[in-house]
């Protein structure tokens, strides 16, 4: 009687354990598609500058250096970057720190 109970329990214990891998193994595959599906949809990221004629647009002087971030549907400016040296110049978007200007409540 004891043999069978060891003999049970043993079989249950392995019945579990190749569950939990194929569980584990199903996460696996789905997370690292996720990952390939997220930088598969990533455009590499091309220096820009503002043209005279958009720094006119926003009312920007002509000799200040204005890098463009982000564009919109319609190609004018969403999101830029006042250039003061060489190194303030953007080359790779997740470098860049956001920050939010606190509110005055």
């Amino acid at each position: 009687m004891n043999k069978k109970i060891i003999i049970s329990i043993s079989a249950l214990l392995v019945i579990i354990l190749i569950i939990l891998l194929l569980i584990f193994g199903k996460l696996l595959k789905k997370e690292s598609t996720l990952e390939t599906d997220q930088s598969s949809n990533q455009k590499p990221f091309q220096v820009e500058f503002l043209n005279n004629e958009e720094k006119a647009n926003l009312n920007i002087s002509p000799e200040i250096e204005i890098q463009v971030l982000q564009r919109g549907p319609n190609n004018e400016p969403l999101v830029y970057k006042v250039i003061n040296n060489e190194t303030d110049v953007v080359t790779d978007l997740s470098n860049i720190n956001s920050f939010r200007p606190e509110r005055n409540q």
